[in-house]
C-alpha cells in the first residue's frame, strides 16, 4: 500500500528539470492599501478575482486594511496541499461581526477525490483550518472573522468528507470488512527542488491521492488508487532569459508542451519581472492491487498476488481507519481512510 505512492510527484519533478533541495522564496506580487468606513463598509479588490466584501458595521472603527500578495514558501505546514498565492491581510488581529466575504481565485480543478478550500494559518495550534466554501465558477468564497493570511487548499475528500492529520490514532484493531475511501495520507507527500539549473527559481510539487481500499470478510482485500500531482512554480526574470523566454505566456506554453504528463500551466506576471506558475498533472493509477489479509491484535498483515507480505499497524475509529505504516524507510506514517 506505501510503495509506488510518490511516484507521479517523481515523474513531474523529472518532468520540469527539477532536482532535491529545500525552501522556496516568498516573492511579494502584490500590495493594497483602502481605507474602510465602519458605518458604510466596503469592498477591498486586491487583485482580479480577490476581493475582501465587508459588511456595514463590521468593523470596530474606520480602519486602512492592507493586503499583500506573495507565493507561499515551503516553511508554511502540507505546502503540497497549497494552490495559487498567499493573502495576508492586515492589521493584524482585525476582526469582523458580522463576518466579511473574502473570495479568492481557485488555482485550477481539483482532482477526482479532493476539493478546494479557504484556509488560514492557526500558529497557536501548528495547523491549517479550513473554512466552509463556496464555489461559483473560478471563484471561491468564503466567511472571515479575523484576519490573518489565506490561501486555497486542495484537500482529499470522501463523501464530503476530509480527516486531519492531526487526529491520527495509533494501532489500535477493529473490524476491517468493508469498502473505505483514502481520506488523509500524513505528512501530505510532495517535492521542493530547484527549477531547470536555476537555483534563484523554485518548484514545488504535490499529490493527491484518491481511491478505495476494500476488506472482505473472506480475507481478501482490494486497493485502487489514483495520484494526481500538483506544482508551483516562481521562476525569476534571469531564469527566463537563461533559457530564452521572453514572457509568462511563453513559459505558460512551454510548460504545458514540456510532457504528457502536465494537463495544465497557469502563470502570471510577479515582481522583479518573474513569473508565479501553477498546475495540474495529469492522474495516473499507482496502484490497483489484491490479495489476501489477517489481521493479529493491532496488525493487520496483507499478501498481494504474487508478491511478499507486508505488515502494518490499523486501528478502526468509528467510520475512520487509520493505517500506520511500520516501515523504517517510508516517508509516509499513516493513511487515513472513511467508510463508504
Amino acid at each position: 500500500m506505501r510503495k509506488s505512492i510518490p511516484s507521479i510527484a517523481v515523474i513531474l519533478l523529472a518532468a520540469c528539470g527539477g532536482s532535491s533541495k529545500t525552501g522556496v522564496t516568498t516573492v511579494t506580487q502584490t500590495v493594497v492599501t483602502q481605507t474602510v468606513s465602519k458605518s458604510s463598509g466596503g469592498t477591498v479588490t486586491v487583485a482580479s478575482g480577490t476581493t475582501l466584501a465587508i459588511p456595514a458595521n463590521s468593523l470596530s472603527a474606520d480602519t486602512t486594511i492592507t493586503a499583500a500578495v506573495a507565493a507561499p514558501a515551503t516553511t508554511l505546514p502540507n505546502p503540497t496541499t497549497l494552490q495559487g498565492s498567499y493573502y495576508e491581510f492586515g492589521p493584524n488581529g482585525t476582526t469582523f461581526n458580522p463576518p466579511a466575504s473574502l473570495t479568492l481565485p481557485n488555482a485550477g480543478t481539483p482532482p477526482s477525490g479532493s476539493t478546494a478550500v479557504i484556509s488560514y494559518y492557526d500558529s497557536s495550534a501548528g495547523k491549517w483550518v479550513d473554512l466552509t466554501t463556496t464555489s461559483s465558477g473560478s471563484s471561491l468564497t468564503a466567511q472571515v472573522s479575523h484576519f490573518t493570511g489565506f490561501i486555497v487548499r486542495w484537500v482529499i475528500t470522501v463523501a464530503g468528507l476530509n480527516l486531519d492529520c492531526n487526529s491520527v490514532k495509533r494501532p489500535c484493531g477493529g473490524n476491517l470488512v468493508g469498502t473505505w475511501g483514502l481520506a488523509a495520507i500524513c505528512p501530505a507527500q510532495g517535492s521542493s527542488s530547484s527549477f531547470s539549473g536555476c537555483p534563484d527559481s523554485s518548484l514545488l510539487v504535490g499529490l493527491t491521492v484518491a481511491g478505495t481500499a476494500t476488506f472482505s470478510s473472506s480475507n481478501n482485500y482490494g486497493f485502487n488508487f489514483t495520484g494526481t500531482a500538483s506544482y508551483t512554480l516562481d521562476a525569476t526574470a534571469s531564469c527566463m532569459s537563461q533559457h530564452s523566454i521572453t514572457s509568462c505566456a511563453q513559459l505558460q506554453a512551454a510548460l504545458r508542451s514540456t510532457s504528457s504528463d502536465i494537463a495544465s500551466a497557469t502563470c502570471s506576471s510577479a515582481s522583479g519581472g518573474g513569473c508565479h506558475c501553477t498546475g495540474v498533472g495529469t492522474q495516473k493509477t499507482i496502484i490497483n492491487q489484491s490479495g489476501s489479509y489477517t489481521t493479529s491484535g493491532n496488525n493487520i498483515t496483507v499478501t498481494p498476488q504474487g508478491g511478499a507480505a507486508e505488515t502494518d499497524g490499523y486501528c478502526v475509529d468509528g467510520t475512520n481507519l487509520w493505517v500506520h505504516s511500520n516501515a523504517t524507510s517510508s516517508t509516509i506514517n499513516d493513511f487515513g481512510f472513511v467508510k463508504q
